[in-house]
């Protein structure tokens, strides 16, 4: 069977888009296949910065075979009153090309409808891919779009070539205007004559000859190895961070690392100002130290004056290169020098007090007022979570400073650099190292997957800058919506639940953000509850991302009111159980004893009315689980508390199966209902468990 090879030849791709679309691409093509019955090896995709590829093994060169089922007219529409067949039947089988003696009745949701067997026989794959490809390409989306010449076609770049191949056939594909042929290009300086392809397993070693490398696994690896071996070169290892490296291997086509350096006097820089510059600005992986232990890493003399470089091309003129790279690089860290003395003429306190220029959001105030209810919410947080004295004034202090940096002229060369630099510059104060460090990562997470704050006072003054953010942004107008969230409100409250969970902060939201909305001068009640259903929907999508079921989720989240730490801890603790058989039980149980319960339930037990043994078991049983279960919910162990509420399944099925609940005796019927309700709270204290979906082999235990 022959392979599918397409290629999508475009101006320079942005690097940060080449991987989400190669993804869509994959699992559109996966779709593609199975909805046009065709059957196939595996679908691989690839990536440059002028190509998207999609490769596709041993595509079968027709459909398979399909037999489906058409609904048609209402049968009484379709038959007259003698059962012969009407112009409506006559049309309908004419239509799906059978014949009406073909046609039958069936059956649905209580109503008769004819209905025609249609047998397809498949057509050709080269007649149903073209389309089909077109549009999976064409449908594809990205961060933005544009239009070019006088067509109306969008993409992320103009298309200047399509390559689709069927084997050595070329399938009649047109992309944004572009008709396919079997023509593509090698690297736009080194090779840029146009290459003809005979199949698809020819191309890639046409595009390898043409100094392509099209996989970018195969040029990540390039760039891996070279710079390993450029950093031995200088005594030192390279700094692969792993965004720059995904930005590098989406930047070129044949990559080519160069070792550079600069003068030695600019390592008296703050090693994440050097890294700022390099990795940020320029590009380069700096080089530190091979001998310096792991631990060492974030000081200064753990970097060496060289840098690594990754130019799209080969070996020659590469002293050119180098040289203007060396010449850049030393002017960048000029400026970075310059901003830094210029800084440090003053102490971090000093630009705290100029934070009233500049403005945090025009409907919200300036930062000196956002800095003022961080004071504020740090002096609330230091009595909730009954801070000892040391920590508090920690707590308060960095507060008062975090956000002193703003104005600092190296946050304004090198943004990047916010709440870092200011921890450098109290540490050069002589602020307290808990201050400092709190300062540094209090913006932290910064983006996905990034960590929260490691040190209590970090986490707990990025609590409240986050808390004081959403509050004041959902209070604006400003509540993310679909795909737009411009203010950053949805990482501000994933930060929020990272911290929490990171830090096991048990803290009640709503006071918490009350607290926040009161430092606004305007009215935000329902900003609060706004925020606090955010960040129960940011907790929930991300126990989901983690594995845990989402009915298990909101089984959580229904009993956990604004606790996010019980929430996410009863969910674990589910999850954990979901997989034992004596979930099951308890699941039963719950359900036999909440579904009967039919609007409000009044009263207390009365013993006195018990008219079966097996009322007084469960009301024995009630009163032994009860204030354990309760007990372990508020220390936090779900796990023992499921584990404790276990004794009551035997109990619940014994009542069911020996008296009647709904009693003719309205008084002993409130009571047995009484009994229940008790039983339900019970299980409440852990976890709704209505919300929980389970089969019938489930609840029977035979999983």
């Amino acid at each position: 069977m022959p392979d599918l090879l397409l290629e999508v030849g475009t101006e320079e791709l942005p690097p940060g888009e080449i991987a989400p679309a190669l993804t869509q691409l994959a699992d559109g093509t996966r779709k593609l296949i199975e909805n046009l019955r065709l059957d196939s090896g595996d679908v691989d995709v690839y990536g440059t910065p002028r190509r998207l590829v999609l490769h596709v093994v041993k595509v079968a060169a027709r459909q398979r075979p399909a037999v489906r089922e058409v609904r048609g007219p209402a049968a009484q529409a379709a038959y007259d009153a003698h059962g012969k067949p009407t112009q409506a039947a006559a049309g309908f089988a004419r239509s799906q090309g059978v014949s009406v003696d073909r046609l039958k009745v069936v059956e649905t949701a209580g109503r008769r409808y004819v209905a025609a067997v249609v047998e397809e026989t498949g057509r050709p794959a080269t007649a149903v891919l073209p389309d089909a490809l077109a549009a999976l390409v064409q449908g594809l989306t990205f961060t933005k779009t544009m239009r070019w010449g006088e067509s109306d076609a969008r993409f992320v770049r103009p298309v200047r070539w399509v390559l689709a191949l069927l084997g050595t056939q070329v399938l009649p594909v047109t992309i944004a205007g572009v008709r396919a042929g079997r023509r593509t290009f090698g690297h736009r300086f080194l090779s840029p004559a146009a290459r003809s392809i005979r199949d698809a397993r020819t191309y890639f070693g046409v595009l390898k000859r043409s100094s392509v490398l099209v996989d970018p696994t195969e040029r990540r690896n390039r760039i891996v190895s070279q710079a390993r071996a450029l950093g031995t070169k200088a005594n030192g290892r390279p700094v692969l961070d792993t965004a720059l490296l995904d930005e590098l291997v989406m930047s070129v086509e044949l990559p080519q690392a160069l070792l550079g350096s600069f003068d030695r006097e600019f390592l008296s820089l703050p090693r994440p100002v050097l890294a700022t510059v390099m990795e940020h600005h320029q590009k380069y992986f700096p080089v530190e130290d091979r001998g310096a232990p792991r631990a060492a890493r974030s000081a200064n003399t753990a970097l060496l004056p060289y840098f690594i470089a990754v130019r799209d091309g080969g070996t020659r003129h590469l002293a050119v290169v180098r040289e203007g790279h060396e010449w850049v690089l030393r002017a960048r860290l000029a400026d970075a020098r310059f901003f830094f003395a210029h800084d440090r003429r003053q102490a971090l306190e000093a630009y705290a007090a100029k934070l009233s220029s500049l403005s945090f959001h025009a409907q919200l105030g300036t930062m000196a007022d956002k800095t003022r209810r961080l004071v504020s919410l740090a002096d609330y947080l230091a009595v909730v979570l009954v801070l000892d004295g040391r920590t508090s004034e920690y707590l308060r202090r960095a507060a008062a400073l975090c956000k002193a940096d703003l104005v600092t002229r190296m946050v304004g060369e090198f943004p990047e650099l916010q709440g870092v630099i200011g921890g450098i510059y109290a540490e050069m104060d002589g602020e307290p190292v808990e201050v400092a460090r709190a300062i540094a990562e209090h913006y932290r997470p910064v983006h996905a997957g990034d960590d929260p704050p490691s040190t209590q006072v970090g986490a707990l003054l990025a609590l409240a800058d986050k808390c004081d953010t959403i509050i004041g942004g959902i209070g604006a107008g400003m509540m993310p919506t679909g795909s737009q969230d411009p203010y950053g409100l949805r990482r501000a409250a994933q930060g929020i639940v990272d911290i929490i969970l990171n830090h096991r902060l048990k803290i009640s939201l709503r006071p918490l953000l009350a607290r926040v909305a009161e430092g606004y001068a305007r009215e935000l009640d329902r900003s609060v509850e706004e925020t606090v259903e955010f960040l129960r929907q940011r907790l929930r999508a991300s126990l989901i991302e983690r594995g845990v079921r989402y009915d298990l989720v909101d089984a959580a989240l229904a009993v956990s009111g604004d606790d996010l730490l019980a929430a996410a801890s009863r969910a674990e603790s589910l999850e954990a159980w979901a997989a034992r058989r004596e979930f099951a039980r308890l699941y039963v149980a719950y359900d036999r004893a909440s579904r009967i319960l039919t609007g409000g339930v009044n009263g207390r037990v009365d013993p006195h009315r018990f008219e079966d043994e097996s009322e007084r078991a469960l009301h024995d049983t009630v009163r032994k689980v009860g204030p354990p279960v309760q007990g372990a919910a508020s220390e936090g162990n779900f796990t023992k508390a499921l584990d404790d509420l276990l004794p009551l399944t035997g109990p619940v099925d014994r009542l069911f199966d020996a008296v009647l609940i709904m009693a003719p005796d309205k008084a002993v019927r409130a009571n047995r209902m009484a009994l229940l309700k008790e039983v339900v709270d019970i299980f409440r204290n852990v976890a709704d468990f209505s919300k929980v979906v389970m089969s019938d082999k489930e609840k029977t235990g035979t999983r």
